[in-house]
This record gives structure tokens, sequence and C-alpha cells, in this order.
């Protein structure tokens, strides 16, 4: 038998029947604790899933590291220089956060450097010489001085200026030179010594003549800055003149390698730090501040993460358990719906249509905290010169009506179980 009454009917029914105002305050209650568990579970996530996007922009840019191990007493006395190994370095190579690795030559040979025209063993006096020697290493620098010459690949150099090349016919030395050495000397050296500064466009001027000297003989050459580094520290030359200097002039090679240069596109990577203090390497701890950082905003997150799945976890439970005690203490009137025609489905409908009611409100509520804390959390964070990206991302918006959803789901499975069990009772009373 059906029931004759309309659909708006029988709703009302069903409502009258369930106790629609019974309860009440549970239901109140389960929500607002949905909400705070939401709030702080989707909030935790957004910031965490911003500062994953902005540590992980590696497709933006990439940093580059230079890593050596620690020198220690042990090898001071021992004689013997802390190098990497090829196992060592085959080791780093295979790290998640190494994107490039490259191995510095150190030159083996003694390298020296002086004005053109002029000799290391004359009386000049370098340091009261009045204006410099014409073409002085450093454009008329009076002074005469020994250098250490680097190389890295090419692809590891932030410029390739024009005539980066050279070969053993070469009279001529290209040297890039890194921007911070020509800062110490102007605003150090050059200030101490009463030598003449040298701004940066003038750089491309400055020449002067190398002495390389070993055991093979000794090579004097010309020699010019031909650009500034901001990424590398050191004195760079071609790989080919370095390779070469140290075959010929040497009469060596370059040996294991004491340095090295990654490239990553994941700087602030906590498993790089991780990875770094395990192996006793040191590296510009700087440039890491911000895996440091990230690491420990990923705790505090976690942990704040953690306290809201709680709360939504005992939230659903608490809704879960007001739709069964309603549905336990309408048993009988249940029982007679069912018997004068009503099926199951109206009946679960009905909890159900409560439930989404309840949940769409609890998503409205926490969407709006979200949407209007979100943007000054934001511009704070913007403040302090981090980049989260947008307040509130697009999966943030979907995590949460996922777990609207599986509330909903869940429910409703607990209330179809809970019907059916009405259902079996009133026929067992049939028979």
């Amino acid at each position: 038998m059906k029931p004759s009454v309309g659909r708006t009917g029988y709703r009302r029914l069903l409502k009258r029947v369930l106790g629609g105002g019974r309860h009440r305050l549970h239901s109140v209650l389960a929500m607002a604790g949905f909400v705070f568990g939401l709030v702080l579970l989707l909030g935790s996530l957004n910031i965490a899933l911003g500062i994953y996007r902005a540590t992980r922009r590696g497709q933006d840019y990439a940093e580059y590291l230079i890593v050596n191990k620690q020198v220690t007493m042990g090898g001071l006395l021992t004689h013997i220089r802390p190098t990497f190994t090829e196992q060592q370095i085959e080791e780093l190579w295979n790290q998640p956060f190494v994107a490039d690795l490259g191995a510095f030559k150190t030159a083996q040979f003694r390298v020296s450097s002086m004005p053109e025209g002029a000799s290391p063993h004359s009386d000049t006096n370098w340091s009261e010489a009045p204006g410099g020697v014409n073409g002085g290493f450093g454009m008329d620098l009076p002074f005469y001085t020994d250098l250490f010459l680097e190389s890295v690949p090419d692809r590891f150099l932030d410029l390739r200026p024009k005539g980066w090349q050279w070969t053993p016919e070469s009279d001529f030395l290209p040297i890039i030179m890194s921007r911070e050495f020509l800062n110490i000397y102007n605003f150090s050296f050059a200030l101490a010594q009463g030598l003449p500064q040298i701004p940066e466009s003038l750089v491309g001027a400055v020449s002067g003549v190398i002495t390389v000297s070993g055991p093979g003989g000794r090579r004097r050459m010309r020699a010019r800055v031909v650009g500034l580094s901001d990424r590398i520290p050191s004195i760079i030359v071609p790989e080919s003149f370095m390779d070469w200097a140290n075959s010929e002039i040497a009469e060596t090679s370059a040996g294991r390698p004491s340095r090295l240069l990654i490239e990553t596109d994941r700087p602030a990577d906590p498993g790089m730090l991780d990875y770094f203090q395990r192996r006793g390497l040191q590296v510009n701890s700087e440039r890491l501040r911000a895996g440091r950082i990230g690491r420990m905003a990923m705790l505090a997150l976690s942990a704040v993460g953690g306290v809201g799945m709680l709360f939504v976890a005992l939230a659903l439970v608490l809704l879960v358990l007001v739709s069964r005690l309603l549905l336990s203490e309408s048993g009988p009137r249940i029982r007679l719906l069912l018997h004068l025609g009503y099926s199951p489905a109206m009946v679960v409908a009905q909890v159900l249509r409560r439930t989404w009611l309840d949940l769409t409100i609890v998503g409205v509520i926490a969407g709006g905290i979200l949407a209007v804390v979100f943007p000054f959390v934001y511009q704070r964070l913007r403040d302090g010169g981090f980049e989260p990206g947008p307040a509130l991302l697009p999966t943030t918006m979907a995590a949460g009506a996922m777990i609207l959803a599986f509330t909903a789901v869940v429910n409703l499975i607990s209330v179809r179980n809970a019907i059916y069990r009405q259902m079996s009772g009133s026929s067992g009373l049939t028979n």
C-alpha cells in the first residue's frame, strides 16, 4: 500500500515523525566543531600547499650551490686534502634535489700577475708607484700579485662573454671574476692602499700579463677580465686552458675535486639540508635558510592540521550518532510508516536532507571564514618577503568539498543500515 498524501505532505509527515526539533542542540554542537576543525584543516593545508609551491617553483629559477668538505685538524696533521671520490660524487648526483652537477678544476701550477712591461724582480715599489704602469692588471693598478685560477664546465656559467675560448696557440687568456671580488677590492683593498677604484663599466678595459709556471716550464700571456659573475666566487678561466696548463705546465692532472657546483631546482627542499649535515658537507647556509623555514613551517602546519582533522573526525562521529539516535527514538513511528507503505528510501532521503542542509551550512561558514581571514594572513606573509600564491587554492576548496561529501556518504551508509534494521524488525513483528 502506498501513502495517499502528496510529496509535500509526506515530507511534512516524515519531518514530524522524525522529530525535527529534538537533538538540534547536539547537531549545532557537531556543526560548530565541524566548522572549527574544517577551518584548521583546510587553513593548514592551504598554507602548506602555498609553501610547497613556493619552495618547488624550480621551473622559474634554479639555485647554484658550491659544496665542499669540512677542513679538519686531522686532515691538517696528515696532509690529507678533503676531496671527493667518484663514489661520493655519484651518490650526490643521484639525489633528488640535484638537477646538474659539475666539479671545480683547480690550477696545480703557480700563477702570477703584473702590469705589462714590468718584471716582478724589479726594484719598483708597487704600493707607492704613482699611477702605475700602463696596462697593469686592473688597468693601471701598480702591483704584482700571485693568483689562483679555477675552471668549471661552461654550462654552469651565468654569463658567456664573447671570446670565451682558449687554444694552446692563443696568447690571450679571458678571465671571469666574481663580482664580490671587485667589491672587496674597491671598498676594502683599494681604499686601504690608496689605489684607484674600478667601476664595473671599465672592467672590460682591465688587462695585464699572466705568468704560469711549474715543472713543465713557464708561459706568459696577456689576460683580461671579460665578465663579472654573480654565481661563482672565484677567478674562472676556460676549461681548455686549465686542462692544458695542468698537463703541460704542472705535468699532472687536476686530481680529485675539492669543490662541487650543483644546480638544484628545489633550493628549499628540507631533505637537502639534512643530507649535507649527515655527510658533513659545507654549503652556503644562507641559501638554505628557506629550507629550514619551510621545514619548521611544515611541522607546525602538520600539528595544526592534525588538530583540525581530529575535530572533523569527532564532528563526523557526532553527526552520525545524532542521526542514529534520532532514528532509534523514532523507531516505532518509522515502522508504522513502513507498514503504511512508505518506502525506506523516503525515510533515508528525509534524514539525508537534514544532513545535507547541515553540511551546506558548515561549508558556507567555513569557506566564509577562510575567505575573510586568509587575505590578511597572506598579506602578512608577502610583507615578510614570502610569496605563497593565491589566498585560496583550488586544491584546498576541492579538499573541503571532498570532506563534506565523504561525511554525507558515511552518514548515508549509517542511516540506510539503521532503516533496514528497522524494516527487518518490523517484518519480524509481522511474522
